[in-house]
């Protein structure tokens, strides 16, 4: 086996990217296949033809494997309150996407906004782009720490579950997600403090920070 990865090392070392138990059962027949495969080839075209077939299907099969395992981590070993918390987290942020995109395609079709709609009334905005962000943010929160408190024995203490991205990845993600639009949100409007001149944003940070303190704000005033 080891001469077969000597042979094709960087393909050897590609392999790794599939899921480790679908590697461990299929690695070596992999390689096995591949070079046998090769010493049959007759002409370097031929061979030159099972490496462009194999460029192609290496990436597709690996991403294939990494979902199947991914999937079945989820149905099978994923905490049922993750998957549930992650999708009631992820549902919250749906309005705030639904109406950017909804403002974007009027844009593009009627060459207007819905600015004046009620949809970005003041009260209607607070709701869609802070309240149920700011609570699918604490939703994912909370989750975390009970993913990362709640082990079943010595092997799941906390710090080690705090890179169990496998069976944690869906609220990280909403989580990211939600504190990315509060801070957006938060501040928008301070980004010209740092973006006008980033130079002199940090050479004089005590008047950036008085900038941005001047120009945060949850929401415009709109109504």
């Amino acid at each position: 086996m080891k001469d077969v990865r000597g042979r094709f090392p960087i393909y050897s070392k590609l392999l790794k990217l599939y899921p480790k138990n679908y590697r461990e059962r299929y690695e070596e027949e992999i390689l096995l296949t591949t070079s046998d495969m090769l010493e049959n080839a007759k002409t370097f075209s031929e061979k030159v033809a099972i490496w462009s077939s194999l460029a192609v299907d290496l990436p597709l099969n690996i991403a294939r494997q990494n979902f199947n395992y991914i999937g079945g981590t989820m149905h099978n070993n994923m905490p049922h309150y993750v998957k549930r918390n992650s999708l009631i987290s992820a549902l919250l942020l749906l309005p705030f996407f639904t109406a950017i995109i909804a403002n974007g395609l009027d844009k593009l079709i009627n060459n207007s906004t819905l600015y004046n709609s009620w949809l970005w009334g003041r009260t209607a905005l607070l709701v869609w782009v802070f309240y149920l962000p700011a609570l699918a943010f604490i939703v994912s929160l909370i989750s975390y720490a009970l993913f990362l408190t709640k082990g079943e024995s010595k092997d799941r203490l906390w710090h080690k579950r705090v890179l169990d991205f496998l069976h944690s990845w869906p609220l990280l993600i909403v989580g990211i997600i939600s504190l990315g639009i509060l801070t957006l949100v938060e501040f928008h409007d301070s980004t010209q403090c740092i973006v006008k001149s980033p130079g002199h944003a940090v050479t004089h940070a005590g008047q950036t920070l008085k900038c941005v303190e001047a120009n945060r704000s949850i929401i415009p005033a709109h109504d």
